[in-house]
């Protein structure tokens, strides 16, 4: 098993999100694991996958990404 969770202070899809998808496609033992539930204040900025997205636009957030994935127990 484990945790990896990958964050970076940026909004642009190939620093976050295309990262996010590269490295599980190439690591099949990883899924994204939905982020617990939080604050009321930012639950709305979650995607259906889990995945965080901070925006100013959204909040008056700093721009910032974050993936939480999990190892899936080897069978």
């Amino acid at each position: 098993g484990g945790v990896l969770v990958y964050a970076v202070c940026s909004l642009a899809p190939e620093e976050g999100s295309a990262v996010v998808a590269g490295f599980l496609e190439r690591n099949r033992e990883f899924t994204l694991d939905p982020t617990p539930p939080c604050a009321a204040e930012i639950a709305e900025l979650i995607g259906p996958s889990g995945t965080v997205l901070l925006r100013p636009d959204r909040g008056g957030f700093d721009g910032f990404f974050t993936a939480r994935m999990i190892r899936r127990p080897s069978r």
